[in-house]
């Protein structure tokens, strides 16, 4: 590694990471991205950006947009009722998060943001100059960021507790046929009442759908009968192929602050998600 100091060392290359850093660097800063996987990455999301979160992101995001969808669908299933809201701007912009996600870190790159992949953090050593302890050997920086989603290692290593509501979530990539795809190619949709205590969506992409279900009320395992049942009234019969990618949300802020030892928290690791939709673009 060539350089093993920094202002700002962040965890975390998605969003909320690689935002944090770009602006940082414009700043003048020297930062530098920890990021335990190699770019780009699959990231289990829905991928779907509401367009209040459209302003924040710092990059024109046009190359990777994968369907924008103009009307959103609300089913109340048990109820027999739907609604359609439609608006002449995009109320949901879909992107799939590998291809967004590297976006936002080649932003980063190129404003001289060092970008160390491969890089997993195993402790925190606190002090006054942090240091992170990763498999790339150690790191010194002024300030750390953690952005590393759920499940935050910085969170748990820099002495927080436990103070978020997660929920489980899981995302099913499917792949249909261009009949079924037609069919969902131009809105979005959130269906409640399916099973109690959750709702399932659907996100069209380019070439395949979204498919996913949250349940708040609920253990860590949601059965795939979830989505069977989904698929069914949904109208799909036949599945060309499908990837199940599980994942918590975390759908309540920490209680206990966001910034400790010179360690800040943002996006998922702290808690920054919509409570009731889960979406956390916004919030990263």
């Amino acid at each position: 590694m060539p350089n093993k100091s920094f202002d700002v060392a962040i965890v975390g290359c998605g969003p909320a990471g690689s935002s944090a850093a770009l602006q940082l660097a414009r700043y003048g800063m020297k930062v530098a991205i920890l990021e335990k996987g190699s770019m780009p990455r699959y990231k289990p999301c829905g991928g779907g950006i509401v367009y209040k979160a459209l302003k924040y992101i710092p990059v024109d995001i046009s190359s990777v947009i994968e369907r924008r969808c103009f009307s959103v669908s609300l089913g109340m299933v048990s109820a027999n009722k739907k609604f359609i809201i439609q608006r002449d701007l995009p109320l949901i912009t879909m992107i799939m998060r590998d291809r967004f996600d590297l976006l936002l870190a080649k932003a980063a790159i190129n404003a001289k943001v060092m970008l160390l992949e491969n890089c997993k953090l195993t402790d925190i050593r606190s002090g006054k100059r942090p240091v992170l302890v990763t498999s790339r050997g150690d790191i010194k920086a002024d300030f750390i960021i953690g952005a590393d989603g759920a499940i935050s290692t910085v969170a748990r290593k820099a002495g927080w507790k436990e103070t978020r509501r997660l929920v489980p979530s899981v995302n099913w990539e499917i792949f249909v046929h261009d009949k079924d795809l037609e069919k969902f190619d131009d809105i979005a949709r959130f269906d409640f009442g399916l099973f109690s205590g959750g709702y399932a969506w659907l996100f069209p992409k380019k070439d395949h759908l979204s498919i996913g279900v949250l349940k708040t009320r609920s253990n860590r395992f949601l059965p795939d009968a979830l989505i069977k049942g989904y698929l069914k009234f949904l109208g799909i019969k036949r599945v060309l192929h499908m990837k199940r990618y599980p994942y918590p949300i975390p759908i309540s802020p920490r209680r206990d602050g966001f910034v400790k030892n010179k360690v800040l928290l943002a996006g998922d690791a702290a808690g920054f998600v919509d409570p009731i939709t889960g979406e956390g673009i916004s919030g990263a």
